[in-house]
């Protein structure tokens, strides 16, 4: 059995001796050991399949919230009408544009059956929840309808919108609603975008305003 020697905050005596029963389970030593095996942790070859897999579903998880983000930061003050602004302006085109697709899956009456089942039935009737929440929480400035909204959109990206694509594609529909679609869904990335601007703001108001105000008192106490 080693001994080592660690550094204990707040503890009368700067420094003292342990025993290390273990090498690999060991944690904040600074000896010679500990730095070799951290250097050799670091260097350690990571190309093998699973690390590569790692890689990749990081990369498309972190692509997937950088477009469908259920969290941000409050805007700063006087920018907030700006998002206020484009998030009623995506609102309006995401009502528009699921309204016509709506309506193409009534008329005719066939398409309810070929492309209803995927539009409407895949996590069932988030398409149209999603449009109906951001109305109704513009109006009232509810945050909770807003996420519920943002969840609603995710959803429907992820499972709705591809696969009544792939119908629309396999049944060779008019390219106009594929083409509809398919900015239905960047019009979904922006509205994400601007409704975490606009929820965060709804949760604090004064977040930015107070944080300024720290800043400034920060910067002034730093200069003096």
């Amino acid at each position: 059995m080693q001994s080592s020697q660690v550094y204990i905050y707040g503890s009368s005596e700067s420094s003292r001796d342990v025993k290390i029963v273990d090498k690999s389970k060991r944690a904040f030593d600074i000896s010679s050991d500990a730095v070799k095996g951290l250097e050799l942790a670091l260097k350690k070859p990571r190309t093998s399949c699973k690390h590569k897999m790692t890689r990749c579903r990081g990369w498309w998880y972190a692509l997937w919230l950088l477009f469908f983000k259920h969290h941000g930061i409050p805007p700063r003050s006087g920018t907030r009408y700006q998002y206020f602004f484009g998030f009623a302006v995506f609102i309006a085109l995401d009502t528009l544009m699921t309204f016509t697709l709506t309506m193409h899956m009534f008329h005719p009456l066939d398409n309810v059956m070929i492309y209803g089942i995927p539009f409407f039935g895949i996590s069932p009737a988030v398409t149209i929840l999603g449009p109906l929440f951001g109305i109704i929480a513009s109006i009232i400035a509810s945050p909770k309808l807003l996420k519920l909204q943002a969840s609603a959109n995710a959803t429907s990206v992820l499972l709705n919108y591809p696969l009544t694509m792939a119908v629309m594609i396999y049944f060779k529909d008019e390219h106009f609603y594929i083409a509809l679609l398919i900015c239905l869904i960047f019009n979904k990335i922006c509205i994400s975008f601007f409704g975490a601007k606009v929820r965060q703001h709804l949760l604090n108001p004064g977040f930015c305003r107070n944080a300024e105000k720290i800043e400034d008192r920060f910067n002034a106490f730093v200069q003096a």
